[in-house]
């Protein structure tokens, strides 16, 4: 079932409050350098920059920060097991895993550097909500709706949301946000107890609608994924090539480089700066993690198309 709102920080709320009703639980765990908005609720929920929560405290309690993994960490293994440490040290220091309502997480962290959650962890998280009940909750306001080659970055994991916060891409920018969750949570949700003056309104289903016939046209995704790949490959051929030029005489450095660039897989030879240029210029808007597929839209006739 769906609800629907006009921004991405009143789906979060509302995403919370029905945890709470759907679990008779109180309390809620976010993640270390996570972003969820900018009301008091959602603030007491992010991490990411200090200026953010700077002055507007004190802010609503119930809510406890875990660890997430560190993406420069060079053993990756060890250190998303840290993390799923850390959350079990949480529950047994500071609030009990059967009084916990949620687990809310972003896909893909979006305000500390677009960082994808590693498989290892989600399964993790997804595996201790299952075993103490706790409902697990994607913030998909940033990751959502095309912007890395899926509909949705969950699915990247096989992971069924409990619950599902959608915002940002979903109208192609028009204010409209939605949440959506399975059946036997909302019949728990108490009727009345949650609405607004300016949900579901006609112009944003109209946008929404809009978007979904572009996202879901033949190869769209596809080409997304490939856009991402593209940039991804020349970005990191131009690290390789700065790190090497950094660090050697300019003479010795132009030569490496240019013998680097020749022994390059085919699909990477081409010039760096001319791919770099083509992606920036004509695929940034379907690749970008932040704004991927939908940043920049125009309306035609009931539709609304990419440019």
């Amino acid at each position: 079932t769906f609800f629907f709102s006009n921004s991405s920080d009143d789906i979060l709320e509302a995403a919370v409050k029905l945890a709470k009703h759907a679990t008779g639980r109180r309390n809620i765990i976010t993640f270390d350098g996570a972003f969820h908005g900018r009301t008091l609720l959602t603030m007491a929920m992010s991490t990411s920059r200090s200026i953010d929560r700077e002055g507007y405290g004190p802010f609503p309690s119930g809510v406890f920060v875990a660890p997430f993994p560190d993406p420069h960490a060079s053993d990756q293994e060890a250190e998303i097991s840290r993390a799923l440490r850390g959350l079990d040290r949480l529950f047994a220091t500071q609030v009990a895993a059967h009084e916990v309502a949620a687990i809310v997480i972003e896909p893909v962290i979006g305000e500390r550097g677009y960082i994808p959650c590693p498989r290892a962890f989600i399964e993790g998280l997804d595996q201790r909500c299952r075993d103490n009940g706790i409902l697990f909750v994607a913030d998909e306001t940033q990751s959502g709706f095309g912007r890395t080659g899926k509909m949705f970055a969950i699915e990247e994991h096989d992971i069924e949301p409990d619950i599902i916060c959608m915002s940002k891409g979903i109208a192609s920018g028009f204010p409209f946000a939605a949440l959506g969750t399975r059946r036997v949570h909302d019949d728990k949700w108490t009727p009345g107890s949650h609405g607004g003056s300016s949900n579901g309104t006609p112009l944003g289903c109209a946008a929404a609608l809009a978007t979904f016939e572009v996202l879901t046209e033949p190869g769209f995704l596809d080409n997304v994924s490939e856009r991402g790949t593209q940039l991804a490959d020349a970005l990191r051929v131009t690290s390789l090539s700065t790190s090497v030029s950094s660090r050697l005489p300019t003479s010795l450095s132009a030569s490496i480089s240019s013998r680097l660039s020749t022994s390059l897989p085919t699909s990477l030879t081409a010039s760096v700066s001319s791919r770099l240029s083509t992606a920036l210029t004509t695929s940034l808007p379907s690749i970008s993690p932040r704004f991927l597929s939908t940043r920049s839209v125009r309306r035609t006739g009931s539709s609304i198309a990419s440019r």
